[in-house]
């Protein structure tokens, strides 16, 4: 894990209802992503979320934040662990890290799984949003088109690292164009853009 087990346990049993968690009761789960470490709290259907780094670039407490608040504003769609609790950076802990309940599951299979995972996303979509002033700390540009590009454009310096087929480096430059195209169409201007609540690198799984 990238913080100290004892100074995670440290930090949970100062949490209401978690004063007798034994150490043995952490169990790191597998690591499906270069972002987070989760361990699994045994018996108390909780898992602790410990953030790696920022992946936007945000010191330590926004950064947390800006999870904490993403949690909370999924959880009415019903298709995200609800927040728990959040532990405040610290000595063994620098980034902190969020307690979310668990939800038991598996993969999806596909095709078989999509309407399940289009439910998921559309209960998300659906979520009503707040007053624009309220939206931060989440993001919420004014051109949701060109933001969603310029990330993209950001990922596309690392193409040529990535030992790319040419037909599959062909295939990417060919759709990257295409979004450029699309940024550019004057006609987009002219359409209002619905605005949504979205997810970023969901990890669905069916329950």
């Amino acid at each position: 894990m990238s913080v100290d087990p004892a100074a995670l346990h440290a930090a949970l049993t100062r949490l209401p209802g978690l004063d007798g968690l034994a150490a043995s009761d952490l169990h790191p789960m597998p690591l499906k992503g270069v972002a987070h470490d989760h361990v699994r709290l045994a018996g108390r259907g909780l898992v602790a979320r410990i953030p790696r780094w920022s992946q936007m670039g945000l010191d330590p407490a926004a950064a947390l934040e800006h999870q904490a608040t993403a949690f909370r504003r999924a959880e009415p769609c019903g298709h995200t662990p609800p927040l728990a609790a959040v532990l405040p950076p610290g000595d063994g802990l620098p980034m902190g890290a969020l307690l979310v309940r668990e939800i038991a599951g598996r993969p999806p299979r596909l095709p078989g799984d999509m309407a399940s995972v289009a439910r998921a996303l559309a209960a998300l979509h659906s979520l009503p949003l707040p007053a624009p002033q309220d939206r931060p700390p989440l993001p919420a540009p004014a051109d949701p088109v060109a933001a969603t590009l310029a990330v993209v454009e950001r990922q596309a310096e690392w193409f040529a690292r990535a030992g790319l087929s040419a037909a599959a480096a062909g295939a990417v430059a060919a759709e990257l164009e295409e979004a450029r195209r699309f940024q550019r169409d004057p006609r987009l201007r002219d359409r209002p853009m619905p605005v949504t609540a979205v997810g970023s690198d969901t990890h669905p799984a069916i329950s």
